[in-house]
């Protein structure tokens, strides 16, 4: 097995103070698994301030995007490009902080070293959506196929190098918020299926939601849904009734998912 852990940033503080201050917390997994970095940062980051990040793995500096809603898609796309020989990336963000172990034994780095295991013994896995404690009481450590799933980042998300594509299919370029979903309906829509664990003890702030009326128009379904990734989600899947908060696979992705695959589990619910 190959893992590429990659990370995308504007903000050199929050990468220093959270990400690489407790990357250390999955030395473990690097122990146990081939492990590469891969990194793509905007400024204001330099030179000077990705070099700690430099040693860890390969570094794509690029200037500073002034468009007036961030497309994260280009950023994603080039981090899984910059290993692109990696049979899984590890997608985190830069407010990341690994964590554990907890009173109950959670540890970040075991959390992802179990889903890569999975993925290894399921090879019709697309990736593992690595979520948090909320609602995980009582699966422990199980890790189950996603029927239904708000499909995000989160605590990480491992997605499979499927070879047809990089991050995500190239219709999905788009700015705004539902770049991880879309990584997974591209996969889904292949025949791959997604899969969930609970209990990852990585923490991150509080982040912005996916909702109407949204005062940060890359977060604002109305707009996403209209002109947006989620535009796109809809059309291309015949679902316009489809929004990220419904935490469904859209219609079509299913359709093309079985057609794929008429033998999957998602077959079996939905």
């Amino acid at each position: 097995m190959k893992l590429a852990i990659t990370m995308i940033s504007n903000r050199p503080e929050t990468a220093h103070e959270r990400w690489l201050a407790s990357v250390h917390k999955l030395n473990k997994l690097r122990d146990k698994v081939d492990t590469s970095f891969s990194f793509v940062f905007e400024a204001p980051f330099t030179q000077a301030l990705a070099l700690p990040f430099q040693k860890l793995g390969r570094v794509t500096l690029k200037p500073k995007s002034k468009a007036p809603i961030y497309n994260w898609w280009p950023n994603r796309n080039q981090a899984c490009a910059n290993a692109p020989d990696a049979e899984y990336w590890l997608m985190t963000d830069d407010d990341f902080r690994f964590g554990g172990p907890t009173p109950l034994g959670y540890e970040s780095w075991r959390r992802y070293y179990d889903a890569i295991k999975y993925l290894d013994a399921n090879p019709s896995c697309g990736g593992v959506c690595c979520l948090p404690f909320l609602g995980g009481s009582a699966s422990g450590s199980k890790i189950m196929v996603a029927h239904r799933e708000l499909f995000a980042l989160s605590r990480g998300l491992l997605l499979r190098n499927v070879g047809n594509f990089l991050y995500s299919l190239n219709v999905f370029n788009l700015p705004g918020a539902l770049d991880e979903p879309a990584a997974c309906f591209s996969r889904i829509e292949l025949g791959y299926y997604f899969a969930r664990t609970f209990n990852t003890p990585t923490v991150l702030p509080p982040t912005h939601k996916v909702q109407p009326g949204n005062t940060h128009p890359a977060y604002n379904s109305d707009t996403i849904n209209t002109v947006g990734i989620g535009s796109v989600i809809r059309k291309r899947y015949n679902d316009p009734d489809w929004d990220h908060n419904t935490r469904r696979i859209p219609i079509g992705c299913l359709e093309m998912h079985l057609k794929a695959s008429p033998n999957s589990v998602l077959g079996k619910r939905q």
